[in-house]
């Protein structure tokens, strides 16, 4: 099982960084990953553990709002 934690998401910029990605991009994934974070943080899956069930769990709830490619590049 992983856990997102603060240093996680730290160590994923720094590696987004390194990999000459751009502002945007960076800016982009950590929002995301953030995003999903907290809302793995406030749903049943209170452990903050990652799994299958989890991630379709919150594809669905995007899919309420968002637009599929939307959808597909937060899960990306």
């Amino acid at each position: 099982m992983t856990f997102i934690t603060d240093e996680i998401i730290h160590q994923f910029q720094n590696y987004l960084i390194e990999e000459e990605k751009s502002n945007a991009t960076v800016l982009k994934y950590v929002h995301d990953i953030q995003e999903f974070a907290q809302w793995l943080r406030m749903s049943e899956f209170t452990a903050n553990k990652i799994e299958k069930n989890c991630v379709l769990a919150y594809k669905s709830k995007l899919m309420e709002r968002c637009a599929p490619a939307s959808v597909n590049v937060a899960l990306v």
